[in-house]
């Protein structure tokens, strides 16, 4: 526990330390929004819901891809993986802090996105279903995180590995982004109390399950994933 906690600060610290890493996917973000709602306008009012849940994700899933294909940029320029792989730590604790930076610069992204896009569709949440939906938008962060650490420590070494990490992300995080969508309509659209609680249980259900695969994966095949030739 010890030896995790470190690698956690200083994988938190090497993160951090380069304001650009922390800035850029946020200004992307923030950039997507802003395109959108000049472009579109306010939306009509039956449909500000939809249009907040996929601003809110459209720039989320877009923001969070800059960052994660080159999650371990930093790791690369310091050969941090050479000290790691030779001292006695197994590789799903590096996996594992990795993750939560990951899901802390995703957090970060996250709550400005929601506030933007919230005022340029017009929606108002009463704070029980904005915390609701908070939870589950972050929940979606976190298996995007699992996914995203796993392929970019897959496309480690590749050649092309800003084309190829795109080309597995996208597809794969699917089934994350129809439960996170889906959930988030269901929540906060106009429906009976029951009806919505029974269709978001089922779309929090699947998104739990995607992240339980991606965060098994990643453990397992980590090691493997940065083993030096």
């Amino acid at each position: 526990m010890r030896a995790f906690r470190v690698i956690f600060r200083q994988t938190l610290k090497a993160e951090f330390a380069d304001r650009e890493r922390v800035l850029s996917p946020l200004l992307f973000a923030m950039v997507i929004l802003v395109v959108i709602a000049f472009t579109f306008g306010e939306p009509a009012p039956e449909s500000r819901p939809a249009a907040f849940i996929a601003q809110v994700f459209l720039s989320l899933i877009l923001a969070t891809q800059t960052a994660l294909a080159r999650a371990f940029d930093p790791e690369q320029q310091d050969r941090a993986f050479d000290l790691l792989r030779a001292a006695p730590i197994s590789p799903g604790s590096i996996y594992v802090a990795k993750l939560l930076v990951v899901i802390m610069q995703g957090a970060t992204i996250l709550v400005p996105s929601i506030a933007v896009s919230a005022l340029f569709c017009g929606v108002s949440l009463a704070p029980d279903r904005l915390a609701a939906f908070a939870g589950l938008c972050l929940l979606t962060v976190a298996g995007l995180g699992s996914l995203g650490v796993t392929l970019a420590a897959m496309t480690l070494k590749a050649h092309a590995r800003t084309v190829l990490f795109p080309l597995l992300y996208f597809p794969l995080a699917t089934p994350l982004l129809l439960a996170g969508t889906q959930g988030g309509i269901a929540l906060i659209a106009p429906e009976t109390v029951v009806t919505a609680a029974s269709t978001v249980s089922g779309w929090v259900t699947i998104a739990l399950s995607a992240n339980a695969i991606f965060l098994t994966l990643g453990i397992l095949l980590f090691g493997e994933l940065v083993k030096s030739d």
